[in-house]
Parts: structure tokens; C-alpha cells; sequence
């Protein structure tokens, strides 16, 4: 049976983003988290992970901004809500700014378990379903509640998928491919 690990798990993603990776200079960025909220007056704030489980986040080292420039994040709390604190922003009226702005990571810098697939792996990739034939590509995954949902592009109409081991056959990395049970 195929077994997801989801890295990336945006329940509100703003539509101008895309979840796939980004490419900055040399490295690939993937999204983990977002500032939320501002908290307290000397510049902490909210950050929303993205991550599953949500205390991955925790784990990583260097942050990066969608541009690409390094962000010196560091967290002043391990339990939710994880409120995060910006190197040289102290007060409130500085981190405003950033409120609402995506937080990356370098993809090296994921844990890269042999067996795991990330959310960004599946982005483009074909679904075929178990009579070999080809539904189309996924083009965004989303959290809805009871379920993750794969969201497939065909020629006629969208297909969506629950993103559960009854639905799942084998994902082919190297052919960038999702076998899956359905109609």
C-alpha cells in the first residue's frame, strides 16, 4: 500500500500561490508555513505550519522568503499556537509587515526518508487509474476537513480524489506518476 507523508498541509492558501516548488539562485524552496497574527508588543507573531505533524516546522533551520532572502526565524514557544520571533524586529508596528507572508525552506533541508512522498512531489505528476488509463495531471492538493483531496486537470472536468490508501495503488517518482483505484 502507498503511504503519503504529507509535508505541506495548507488548509487557507491564497490562490495567487502555487504549491509547487519554487527555484531561487542555486537552491529549491518549498513552503512549510505562514506568519499569522502579531503577538505581544516586541515583535512575535503567529506562524501557521504547514507541516504534518504540525510540530515539523520545529525542526528546520533556515527559512527563506518567496524571493528567496534568508529569514533569521527563531521560535519562542514549542506548543500551538507557535509563535515565532523575527531577528531584529521588536515591536509590533515592524512585524506587521509581515503578517500573512509565506515562510520556505530549503528542499535539501526536508527530511528525506526513502520511502516518503511530499504534497510537491505529486504537482504535475499523471494519475493513471487501474485500467491504465490516463484521468490527467494533479494541479493542487488541499486539506478539507475529513480529508486530504488530490486535484486532477482532465480535458473535460476536474477530477478530485481523496488523498486516502483505498483510493492509492503506487507512486512511480521516476515517471512522475500516481496509479490510483478509480473510475
Amino acid at each position: 500500500m502507498l503511504q503519503l507523508k504529507k509535508h505541506q498541509q495548507k488548509k487557507h492558501r491564497p490562490k495567487k500561490l502555487s504549491q509547487k516548488k519554487r527555484k531561487i539562485s542555486n537552491i529549491d524552496i518549498i513552503p512549510v508555513a505562514k506568519f499569522g497574527k502579531t503577538h505581544g508588543l516586541k515583535g512575535e507573531i503567529k506562524v501557521i505550519s504547514y507541516c504534518d505533524p504540525l510540530e515539523n516546522i520545529l525542526t528546520y533551520s533556515k527559512f527563506f522568503f518567496e524571493d528567496g532572502s534568508s529569514l533569521k526565524l527563531r521560535f519562542i514557544n514549542s506548543s500551538k499556537p507557535f509563535i515565532g520571533k523575527i531577528d531584529d524586529i521588536n515591536s509590533i508596528d515592524d512585524v506587521k509587515d509581515f503578517v500573512n507572508k509565506e515562510i520556505f525552506i530549503s528542499r535539501v533541508e526536508m527530511r528525506q526518508d526513502k520511502d516518503a512522498i511530499y504534497w510537491n512531489d505529486l504537482i504535475g505528476c499523471k494519475v493513471i487509474n487501474q485500467d491504465s488509463v490516463l484521468l490527467g495531471k494533479i494541479y493542487k492538493l488541499e486539506n478539507h476537513g475529513a480529508s486530504d483531496l488530490i486535484f486532477i486537470k482532465t480535458h473535460e472536468e476536474d477530477v478530485i480524489i481523496p488523498l486516502e490508501d483505498e483510493f492509492l495503488r503506487e507512486f512511480e517518482i521516476k515517471e512522475n506518476t500516481l496509479n490510483v483505484n478509480w473510475e
